[in-house]
């Protein structure tokens, strides 16, 4: 190192200080611009193919709801022919996408035989152009009328190609007073889904395609049998009857493609999407050329400097160099020309007043060196402190920025927790009270109120539930404790839990004393107990049981809930207490879910001091366990 000119340390030292940091700090920030990049890419595409899939969904289920409705007309006992195909006429009317609308009458021999038809005015304006009668354009498969009776009310999609229309089938059974059974068979036109699906915005260059189980591109070239990687996915998921979202990945002609599918539950269809990876990495390239610039940049001003400053300090070292000599051979009468105020200027006068005093000023340039290395010292650990400080602050704005983040997420869940659930039922209370003010029969008024009340009380619970969780993040949850029959308690839940388990066949057994008087807030233990109930018969299959045990311990009482549902997979084990979680395991009979029930009781559970745990093996049902403090006879735990 010694023999090494300082030109050249000087350059290394200035590399170091203005390229080297640049190129570390650049590298981090490509990578985790990489990193943030690839995963909101997934996320989008994601999110654009499942708000197809549920826009699609919610199609297909006003669709279905309206034609249950003119089906339930068809059978009511107290209207004549005339009156149901006039009931039958103005129904169809009210829903425009319906091309035709057949009634099917099941003889004894097993045929069907169309009784009524009605088309739409404007279909049998273009067959008339082209002389074409109804028969030759819709056709339906009666052997799968059989299928509606098991809720399969969605047959499949095809092209019409004479009239240039893609339509679905849907077929609603139903039963008159007088026992003649038959099938109301409508073909759907999905112009409006193709138009809502030309609609949908994507920001990343891609189109959103649909594929049926039949190999059929809908709304898309219906001949095409050469398939990509995700579009040959999609094909194998709908022909084996699984459902996924998934992301894949993979190369075509050299390009970096991520494809996106999910898949809807009417008519069978797969919806997916495909980007390519270069196209949305674009910011992170930009950022590697950036970087690239700036590191040239910074060799450029390195070499300018080491230049600049090399000249400013050999020239007054070479004058001084020549001073020291003259000292060296004991001549003091000298004189430094450099008049600039800076650190040589101050060293050119200090070899001057060294100079002249030399002798006088060893002791003290001595005790002034010493000075020196004491504050060097105190500088050190000021700056060590400094440091510290700095260091300190950078990890809380880092824990800060992560819980930004993280409280971003949650409001985008409460959002979308808010707009899916809460829309399905403002829609019923909507459309059935339009339907309440036209309607004479009390019998309908009584069902479509009954229909409104439903869907009011779902909207309550989803709103108490996002309150509950909110007061008890916040801490203001208030703790009431009162002397109680606990036993009481869960004998009120199973009354009423019990409606909706009788729909599912599903029978609530307690075991456990006949009274047992505690000490905790009642309010608190109704609402652990309620949601774990529910959700029991939510993921529940039919014709099973849910056990409720209530046990009395030393200082607190421990509470089972147990079902013979499908249990939790072991991927899905360690989500299963987080907010808006939505694991794979779904409920049996489409019940709605908003992921936060066992967020509510865990939060419930621990806010009191006691713990929850749960066993659970796939197929053989869940259990969960909770143990809460409570108080025995007066006597505080």
């Amino acid at each position: 190192m010694k023999k090494i000119s300082w030109y050249i340390k000087l350059f290394v030292f200035s590399l170091v200080v203005s390229v080297i940091p640049l190129l570390i700090s650049g590298l981090n920030i490509l990578d985790i611009a990489d990193e943030e990049l690839k995963s909101n890419l997934n996320n989008e595409l994601l999110n654009n193919v499942n708000g197809v899939s549920e826009k699609i969904d919610n199609y297909f289920e006003d669709w279905i709801r309206n034609l249950i409705i003119i089906s339930d007309g068809i059978e009511d006992p107290n209207l004549g022919d005339n009156e149901r195909y006039s009931f039958l006429y103005n129904g169809i009317g009210n829903i425009p996408d319906v091309i035709n609308c057949t009634v099917f009458i099941q003889r004894q021999n097993g045929s069907w035989e169309p009784a009524v038809e009605l088309n739409r005015e404007q279909f049998a304006a273009k067959l008339e152009e082209v002389n074409l009668k109804t028969p030759d354009i819709i056709k339906y498969n009666t052997s799968n009328f059989n299928k509606a009776r098991t809720g399969s009310f969605v047959q499949g999609s095809e092209y019409i190609g004479l009239i240039e229309r893609w339509a679905s089938n849907i077929v609603i059974p139903f039963k008159t007073d007088g026992g003649l059974e038959g099938v109301l068979a409508c073909k759907v036109d999905l112009e409006n889904v193709r138009r809502s699906l030309d609609e949908t915005t994507v920001r990343l260059q891609n189109e959103i395609s649909i594929i049926s189980k039949d190999s059929l591109l809908v709304f898309g070239d219906i001949q095409k049998k050469d398939f990509n990687r995700t579009e040959q996915d999609v094909l194998g998921l709908l022909k084996t009857g699984n459902r996924v979202n998934c992301i894949i990945n993979y190369k075509k002609n050299d390009e970096n493609i991520v494809g996106s599918y999910t898949f809807t539950r009417y008519p069978g269809w797969g919806i997916l999407t495909e980007a390519t990876a270069d196209f949305a990495y674009l910011p992170a390239k930009r950022i590697l050329y950036s970087i690239i610039l700036w590191i040239i940049i910074g060799l450029v001003l390195a070499i300018i400097g080491v230049v600049i400053i090399a000249r400013q300090i050999s020239t007054p070292v070479a004058k001084m160099s020549d001073v020291s000599r003259r000292i060296a051979s004991g001549d003091f009468d000298i004189k430094i020309d450099y008049q600039a105020k800076d650190s040589l200027g101050v060293l050119a006068g200090n070899i001057e007043g060294m100079a002249s005093d030399l002798k006088k000023s060893f002791s003290k340039i001595e005790k002034q060196n010493k000075e020196l290395e004491e504050y060097n010292r105190t500088l050190e650990a000021k700056v060590k402190e400094r440091t510290e400080k700095l260091d300190n602050s950078n990890r809380e704005l880092k824990s800060a920025y992560l819980r930004l983040v993280e409280l971003n997420r949650e409001k985008d869940e409460f959002l979308g927790i808010a707009a899916h659930d809460l829309k399905n039922p403002l829609a019923a209370i909507r459309g059935y009270s339009e339907l309440l003010s036209d309607e004479n029969d009390p019998e309908e008024i009584k069902q479509f109120g009954e229909v409104i009340y439903e869907s009011s009380e779902r909207m309550l619970e989803i709103i108490n539930l996002l309150l509950t969780v909110n007061k008890i993040e916040q801490g203001n949850y208030t703790v009431s404790n009162s002397e109680f029959d606990a036993v009481k308690i869960i004998k009120q839940l199973v009354l009423e839990n019990k409606r909706i388990a009788q729909k599912k066949s599903i029978e609530i057994l307690y075991n456990g004393p006949d009274n047992l008087s505690v000490i905790y807030d009642s309010l608190m233990l109704s609402q652990i107990l309620d949601n774990l109930v529910s959700n029991a018969i939510k993921f529940s299959l039919e014709n099973k049981n849910v056990f409720i045990d209530i046990k009395k311990e030393k200082d607190h009482i421990t509470l089972k809930v147990k079902d013979e549902g499908q249990g939790i997979p072991d991927e899905d084990k360690s989500r299963v207490f987080e907010k808006f979680s939505k694991l794979s395991v779904k409920p049996t009979a489409g019940e709605n879910t908003t992921g936060l029930g066992l967020s509510i009781v865990k939060g419930l559970v621990e806010l009191s001091g006691g713990t929850i745990t749960f066993n659970s093996k796939v197929g053989e049902g869940t259990e969960f366990i909770v143990k809460l403090p409570v108080v025995y006879d007066n006597k505080i735990s």
